[in-house]
């Protein structure tokens, strides 16, 4: 499980780095939490 604090944190910090455009709170927040969960989420081998 992601731990909402971790994401507010990291999407705060994308938010600003892109110069903090208003209205976009929303959509940092999930693309953080989607590259959170793509990191935790198990890598599945491609098979040929």
């Amino acid at each position: 499980m992601i731990d909402e604090s971790t994401i507010r944190e990291r999407a705060y910090a994308l938010w600003e780095k892109d110069a903090s455009p208003e209205g976009a709170a929303g959509f940092y927040w999930h693309l953080d939490r989607a590259q959170l969960e793509a990191q935790v989420r198990p890598k599945r081998p491609i098979f040929a």
